[in-house]
């Protein structure tokens, strides 16, 4: 991830600085370069999304961003929970003794304190 950052700050498209309340967090922002570049890119991403939805009517396709809206949402919820359980049962944690998931976790419920 720091390479990538590395690289982005080095083309002027984000800045990165430490964190006002975190010392150990870098907090990264897209500079007016980085949104310039976005914005050059986003239509020729989309123009094969365009293509994909083309023969499907626009009410289906609400539908569609509506489930899936709906099955991110069940996923993020989920995901929440699998943490809480994660932390309060260490001996399900997986990957390298648990490290990423448990990082993860830590994170997920910073996240979900700051939010209440």
């Amino acid at each position: 991830m720091s390479r990538i950052s590395d690289a982005l700050v080095s083309r002027d498209l984000i800045t990165r600085v430490l964190s006002s309340h975190d010392r150990r967090r870098m907090v990264l922002r897209i500079t007016e370069q980085g949104e310039d570049m976005v914005r050059r890119l986003l239509p020729t991403m989309f123009g094969p999304l365009h293509q994909l939805f083309a023969d499907i009517p626009e009410p289906s396709q609400r539908l569609l961003l509506s489930k899936l809206k709906q099955l991110y949402a069940n996923f993020a919820q989920l995901q929440r929970a699998n943490c809480r359980s994660a932390i309060r049962e260490p001996l399900c944690l997986s990957g390298r003794n648990g490290t990423h998931r448990r990082r993860l976790c830590r994170v997920a419920a910073e996240a979900e304190a700051g939010d209440s």
